[in-house]
């Protein structure tokens, strides 16, 4: 099990979120606690691009499974995968609102879709995460590029 995270204590205002910054070994552990908690039949992995690109690969190595490319964020243009029909395992960094996942969801019904993060609003819309986090808090990712909406 991970450890749980806590925000950087920043009050909230109109322009800034209560934040938490992760760094690369907090991913690592909360990817490989979602590759253990896996229990359907994972035949392949698609993150979707391009935040679950780095947790897809950690979940891949630990489940000795193939990556099928990305998904984009407009899944209409994703109709690549359409062939593996069950098996599939999508995959993002966070689960916030669930709108990615459920549209992804209308395309790829029979896929199995998990977060290492998820929060409140997302839960209904993912099969698997390993910590739910408050829907006010805005996770930085190592990846996430130093910017306004980052900050």
């Amino acid at each position: 099990m991970p450890t749980p995270i806590t925000p950087t204590p920043i009050t909230p205002t109109p322009t800034r979120r209560i934040r938490c910054v992760l760094d690369w070994p907090d991913i690592a552990r909360a990817s490989m606690a979602l590759a253990a908690a896996l229990d359907g039949p994972v035949e392949a992995i698609c993150p979707v691009g391009r935040g679950g690109l780095v947790p897809a690969a950690i979940v891949a190595y630990a489940l000795q499974k193939p990556v099928l490319g990305y998904l984009p964020l407009e899944p209409s243009v994703a109709t690549g995968f359409q062939l593996l029909t069950r098996g599939l395992l999508v995959i993002d960094d966070i689960a916030d609102t669930g709108r990615t996942f459920a549209e992804i969801r209308a395309c790829y019904p029979r896929a199995i879709y998990a977060a290492p993060y998820v929060k409140p609003q997302g839960k209904g819309y993912t099969d698997y995460w390993i910590e739910e986090i408050p829907q006010d808090v805005w996770l930085i990712f190592p990846w996430s590029p130093d910017d306004e909406e980052n900050r």
